[in-house]
């Protein structure tokens, strides 16, 4: 019998069905297979079902109950179901006295039991879960035995119970202290002997023989008290240095990790605080895996749990458990149902998971809720973008032909454009088995070529080539080739997609050149023309995004095939029209001039531009156009500093030259009359005239490029001109 999990049946009395609420609460009071822990996470429904307002229908699902489990559990047990849910039920008469009930079963004999009931106030006086609270303390301390403070991290010996008023003597060490019952089950929560915080306070010579013998015990202490997890950081705080110094902590630390590694209570997770959790139920892989599944929100995350439990099954050789997969199945579709009720678009995602889970169920029907909500969008488009895994992509996919079997081929037409590569293929090979042909295929793949920074994956999956590629397009693949390099480069030289989808491209980019060891590059640049070689050639040397591995490999087939001749000659650095010489400093000052353009006066751009037009009317709109205007101005701007950056190139300092006047050189000139003065030449982004350093770039400055010492110039600069002789050539960068 196949029982709901908790969350489910919440779900289910939010739908409000109470027969079927019934009908899963007598499964689960009627089945062998709950203990009375797992019984009591049901309390919840109960209290969902206050909620609703329908008080009465709890109260009589928690009184049959406890009718039938208490033949089959203890009497403790017995009294910690009813506890929860009276917790649950909250404030119900009949439940009050149920319990307190069961509680004088439970404790028949123990001295003062009914004060205690009375002063707690479990039939009335007070609120339920202080009541509770009471009779679970004062019933389980003792002369001698200790607690935990429940506000301060601090233990207590309990000195002496007074059964006949019900007063507590304690002490934290020295003196002594009193308080009632009631006060006493609010301040203070019983804990045993061995309690790293007792052995801390009354036997600290007891503690570091237990740190050292019994590590896992002082972490499920410190895991307690900490609310069932610590990290290593409030670890350290604890024990040093009070208790370890800092070398022996690192040293317990390492023991303790390796004790509870294989303890599966225990759970290590993180880095850089590592975190110990600790659950005191000792679970199967199926009872962890759905508590784990339960605590997740994300219905991606949870089919991530799904998926490893199969792996799991299958590296121990072992089936699936069909009553677990069924569960998840409920679940996924529980929440779909929700979503899909409500519009979220995250419902077709989880019809989906329900659908791939009905799957893997033997002699399950398949789920066709998915095929349903899509036969029921009403903007299936805006539906199906709201899917990213490639894998749900494709499962989605099948269901719209099942769901518009008359209009699948328009939607997938459309979505070719929006798909990761794969899932482009697919949808391309369907479409080519119907009929479609390159005629059809036309317009999408122009859009493709016209943005392909916009539709990057319906690029690399042309390039790539599709399955059924003739029928698909008839593009010279070098053309697709020079495309996808062009689109590397707009990103360099452009700024506005952000650095993270600017890796995407570029790491997806990497990954489909070089695929079957780069067979399509070496297809594309077969036949091509000397003149286009170095085209090609001149775009790879400049995207060192590619990776040196992918782009020296590319390279060097292209040089193989294209060996390069060199007729150039040989050209001063200073006539170089390829390279812009520049010191670090210039470097780092023209960097944030490029960066304070794209994320302060770009950005404020495209603010102006979006309150512009607020104002409606964009064809009369003159602030409208401006800041068009603007904003072309900016990319024209934008390009040429990119440009710029490609070709600049700091200047080495030891390559100054000395015998003649170079970049980065400081010559000094004098006249016949006396007249002397010190010139440097440096970087257009280094130059200041108030100091004397010229741009090497400069009419004036490239006059003198070369030029040797003693040899006569000419200056005719505005505080300077005369004839002048060449006095010292000096490196101007040291």
């Amino acid at each position: 019998m196949m029982l709901m999990q908790v969350d489910s049946l919440i779900q289910l009395v939010g739908s409000g069905n109470k027969s079927t609420v019934e009908e899963e609460w007598l499964k689960l009071v009627e089945s062998d297979g709950l203990c009375a822990v797992d019984f009591c996470r049901y309390a919840p429904v109960l209290g969902e079902l206050v909620k609703k307002g329908d008080v009465r229908q709890a109260e009589t699902l928690a009184e049959t109950a406890l009718d039938e489990l208490s033949g089959r559990y203890s009497l403790h047990e017995t009294v910690a179901v009813a506890s929860a849910m009276l917790q649950a039920v909250k404030d119900s008469e009949a439940l009050r006295k149920k319990t307190a009930e069961w509680y004088r079963k439970a404790f028949e004999g123990a001295e003062g039991l009914e004060a205690l009931i009375g002063l707690a106030g479990l039939e009335g006086g007070r609120p339920v879960r202080r009541a509770l609270r009471t009779l679970e303390v004062c019933l389980s301390i003792s002369p001698g035995g200790f607690v935990l403070d429940r506000h301060e991290p601090r233990a207590a010996r309990v000195e002496s119970v007074d059964r006949a008023d019900w007063t507590v003597g304690y002490t934290f060490g020295q003196g002594g202290k009193t308080l009632g019952a009631v006060e006493f089950a609010d301040n203070f929560e019983p804990v045993h002997a061995e309690h790293f915080r007792v052995l801390e306070q009354f036997r600290r010579q007891d503690l570091v023989a237990r740190l050292d013998e019994r590590p896992e015990a002082v972490l499920e202490d410190l895991c307690r008290s900490e609310g069932g997890s610590v990290d290593s950081t409030r670890l350290e705080e604890m024990l040093v240095p009070r208790v370890l110094t800092s070398a022996a902590y690192k040293k317990w630390w390492t023991k303790a990790r390796g004790a509870v590694r294989s303890d599966p209570r225990f759970r290590i997770e993180g880095r850089s605080p590592v975190v110990v959790s600790f659950e005191d139920k000792v679970a199967s892989l199926e009872q962890g895996l759905l508590r784990q599944f339960e605590s997740q929100r994300d219905s991606t995350a949870q089919w991530e749990l799904v998926e490893q439990y199969l792996k799991d099954c299958k590296q121990r050789g072992k089936e699936p458990d069909q009553k677990l997969l069924g569960e998840f199945h409920s679940r996924f579709r529980a929440s779909a149902c929700k979503h899909l009720e409500s519009g979220a678009r995250v419902g077709l995602r989880e019809s989906l998971l329900a659908r791939r889970c009905a799957a893997l169920l033997k002699d399950s029907p398949e789920d066709d809720i998915a095929v349903q909500a899509l036969r029921d969008a009403a903007d299936l488009n805006a539906m199906l973008a709201g899917i990213s895994d490639e894998r749900l992509l494709r499962e989605a996919f099948s269901c719209v032909r099942l769901a518009r079997p008359e209009g699948w081929k328009e939607v997938f037409f459309s979505r070719l454009l929006h798909v990761p590569a794969g899932v482009c293929d697919e949808l391309a090979t369907a479409l080519v088995e119907t009929g479609a042909g390159v005629d059809q295929f036309k317009p999408y793949v122009e859009q493709i070529l016209a943005e392909s920074a916009d539709y990057h994956e319906g690029l690399l999956w042309l390039y790539d080539g599709p399955t059924k590629e003739s029928r698909v397009h008839a593009v010279p693949l070098v053309t697709l080739l020079t495309r996808v390099l062009g689109v590397l480069s707009d990103l360099r030289r452009d700024g506005v997609i952000g650095k993270d989808e600017s890796n995407r491209i570029i790491t997806r980019t990497r990954s489909v050149i070089a695929l079957r060891r780069y067979e399509r590059f070496n297809k594309a640049i077969q036949d091509l023309g000397a003149g286009m070689a170095q085209a090609l050639r001149t775009q790879l040397k400049r995207l060192d995004s590619l990776g040196r591995v992918v782009q020296g490999d590319l390279l060097d087939e292209l040089n193989r095939r294209y060996p390069v001749v060199d007729r150039t000659p040989e050209v001063p650095p200073w006539k170089r029209e390829d390279v812009i010489f520049v010191t670090a400093q210039g470097m780092s000052k023209h960097q944030s001039e490029l960066e304070h353009h794209v994320n302060v006066k770009m950005k404020e751009n495209a603010r102006a531009i979006g309150a512009a037009a607020e104002h409606g009317d964009l064809s009369e709109n003159s602030e409208y156009k401006f800041a068009l205007e603007e904003r072309d101005l900016l990319r024209a701007q934008l390009a040429r500093m990119n440009e710029e950056m490609n070709k600049a190139r700091v200047i080495d300092p030891a390559q100054v030259p000395t015998s003649f006047i170079g970049i980065g050189s400081r010559v000094r000139v004098e006249s016949a009359d006396g007249r002397k003065v010190e010139l440097t030449f440096v970087g257009p982004w280094d130059a200041d005239l108030a100091s004397h350093r010229y741009n090497y770039l400069a009419p004036f400055a490239q006059s003198l490029m070369g030029k040797r010492l003693g040899e006569s110039v000419r200056l005719d600069l505005a505080d300077l001109s005369g004839d002048f002789v060449i006095a010292a050539i000096e490196n101007g960068l040291e």
